[in-house]
């Protein structure tokens, strides 16, 4: 055998064990009689007894010890055949791997145990020659079982000869390889795959990358396409809606620039007929177009996030408190007004002035929105928004925010109007009822005030639109001092004015006519066209004590009005100085400095000469 077992039958132990029955049966033999020459004094005869007896007792015990081993060895293939080869002896380990029983198998001739294809090429007929003549020949190969299957065996046959050196039979044993030669094979296999699939490693590598190459190649092309659509839609929905707001504004402004023409061709008509008491009309008519045009300036100015902010602390629960009675006379009686605020709601940042206007803006539409009735609620509460829930909103950062709701019960929004919803002049409304500009207002506000916006909408489930404004703290506060507007129909200001005040403006009309009527109130006025020829009066060698600069914001020749300011008050530090602007742009993304006011064009001279006096005092 090529494999041996701790209890079963290797060749040696097999060949141990055929000399030692030999041994025995040549001594039982020699104690018998007749068994040989007797010696020349033979021994006695209970000699001879108790010799016989102790041979014949080692015999038995030794063919015992025999018995028990191949009886033992379930493992392995163990029988006898006779000098023809016919089976005379089968162990249970033969039934155990071949399948027949000791019955079944006895008389029949050992060749059946060979595979059809061994008995054709005569290899049992070999395998007795070689053992006849050698002692022992392999028997390493397929062999049949019972039920038809094949089953590997590695073994022997050894041949087993009598005294006289009489060929009497052989012994055959063998071992059940069967698994072990298919996980050989398995194990070749796999060698064998391993080393084909070292040998194409390198091909199938480069044929793979080839793949992913052209893949990739692909999918490049695919999202350059892409992206080209994409931007080809993104061109043609920015032009949709330049279109749209330039048609809105040019509607608009036109509708007020007609008003304001008609009314000054008239007044003209009027003055050159010396009815000068019936041009006061025309100029209450012009002067109204001229506020509605400012309106809608401030309108688009706040969607685009331009314009002049006075933000401080501000309190949304005492806000929306102190704006309640308002709100439920604009909505009328039929809806309900609500308010769920928050117990301690945190300040927020923001120009109260513009909270104020979104608030009513968004009760108005929440009344349009509910033709039969029903309930507004305003609620408020303290959240904290993480970057994953504001990274739609540009410009807010993640942080505490105070929440400010405003939800109703009409008839909603589907997704293509809220969409839509913030475009400046988009309106769901009939003609002549909206211009607009409303959430497209709010929009720009709560944007320029660093929060963010968000809809919630369903058609037939109301609508909510929540606003998040910062919380203010200390070190965040700060405030611009807004300019109360003067109601409309106001008169010139009595003249009352002394001291030098610098008017830096680069519009000829607007510069003329704001240094003439300031000089009609008895101020000396110095005028420049730009900041240079500004701070060239200012540092000249004959500079004058100047009591205020009046500077529009948008200068030309490189210094805008916030720098021209900032240089005078180097040589003046309590200079006062009145910001003018009809778009302050980023001039204003810095606090003003104390003694620095804002008022946004355009403006009633009235207002401008009432601010004069008061900062003049003031420094005074």
């Amino acid at each position: 055998m090529s494999e041996n077992r701790q209890d079963g039958l290797g060749p040696s132990r097999e060949a141990a064990l055929n000399a030692e029955v030999a041994r025995l049966r040549a001594e039982l033999a020699r104690a018998r009689p007749g068994a040989g020459p007797v010696p020349a004094e033979a021994p006695p005869a209970e000699a001879q007894n108790e010799a016989l007896h102790r041979a014949t007792a080692a015999l038995a015990a030794s063919e015992e010890r025999f018995r028990l081993i191949v009886e033992k060895a379930r493992d392995y293939a163990i029988f006898l055949t006779d000098a023809e080869d016919r089976i005379t002896d089968w162990l249970p380990g033969a039934a155990v791997v071949f399948g027949w029983s000791a019955a079944e198998a006895v008389g029949q001739p050992g060749s059946l145990l060979y595979t059809p294809q061994d008995r054709e090429q005569g290899v049992p007929e070999w395998e007795a020659a070689v053992a006849r003549e050698k002692g022992s020949a392999p028997n390493v190969r397929w062999h049949l079982r019972r039920d038809g299957s094949r089953v590997f065996i590695e073994g022997s046959r050894t041949a087993l000869r009598g005294p006289d050196g009489k060929l009497q039979g052989f012994l055959k044993i063998g071992q059940d390889v069967t698994e072990r030669r298919a996980a050989e094979g398995r194990l070749r296999e796999s060698e064998a795959a391993l080393r084909n699939l070292n040998e194409t490693l390198e091909v199938q590598v480069d044929t793979r990358t080839a793949e992913l190459r052209s893949a990739l190649d692909a999918l490049q092309a695919e999202a350059m396409d892409r992206i080209q659509a994409e931007e080809a839609l993104r061109q043609a929905q920015k032009m949709e809606a330049v279109g749209q707001l330039t048609g809105g504004i040019a509607h608009d402004f036109n509708n007020m620039l007609q008003g304001i023409m008609g009314s000054l061709e008239l007044m003209q008509h009027r003055v050159a007929q010396g009815r000068v008491a019936e041009a006061e009309r025309f100029v209450d008519a012009a002067r109204q177009g001229v506020e509605r045009a400012a309106a809608l300036t401030h309108r688009l100015l706040s969607f685009a996030r331009r314009q002049a902010l006075h933000p401080r602390a501000v309190n949304p629960d005492l806000l929306a408190t102190g704006m309640t009675e308002l709100i439920r006379r604009t909505v009328g009686p039929e809806v309900r007004v609500e308010l769920r605020l928050c117990d301690g709601s945190w300040p927020v940042l923001c120009d109260p002035n513009q909270l104020e206007h979104a608030l009513l803006n968004l009760a108005i539409n929440a009344r349009d929105a509910m033709p039969e009735g029903g309930r507004l609620a305003i609620a408020t509460r303290n959240v904290h928004l993480d970057a994953a829930e504001i990274a739609y909103q540009e410009g807010a950062q993640p942080g505490d925010y105070v929440e400010i709701a405003v939800t109703d019960t009409g008839t909603g929004m589907d997704e293509a109007t809220k969409a839509r919803a913030f475009e400046p002049f988009f309106t769901t409304k009939p003609l002549g009822q909206g211009t607009g500009l409303g959430l497209s207002q709010i929009y720009g506000f709560v944007r320029q005030s660093y929060g963010a916006v968000h809809i919630d909408s369903a058609v037939g489930q109301g609508t909510t639109l929540r606003l998040y404004l910062p919380r203010a703290d200390r070190q965040g506060e700060h405030s611009v001092a807004a300019v109360p507007q003067p109601a409309a129909g106001r008169r010139f200001a009595e003249p009352a004015g002394q001291g030098v005040v610098l008017l830096v403006e680069d519009e000829a009309p607007v510069r003329s006519v704001s240094a003439e009527y300031l000089r009609e109130l008895g101020y000396r006025v110095l005028e420049a066209t730009d900041g240079p020829s500004a701070l060239r009066i200012l540092y000249g060698q004959e500079a004058p004590q100047v009591a205020l600069m009046v500077t529009d914001l948008g200068l030309p020749n490189g210094l805008n009005g916030r720098q021209v300011a900032d240089a005078a008050r180097q040589r003046w530090p309590d200079l006062p100085v009145l910001l003018i602007t009809g778009y302050a742009g980023d001039a204003l993304k810095e606090p003003l400095a104390p003694g620095m006011m804002l008022m946004t064009k355009p403006f009633e001279l009235g207002a401008l000469a009432a601010k004069v006096q008061e900062m003049i005092g003031k420094a005074r």
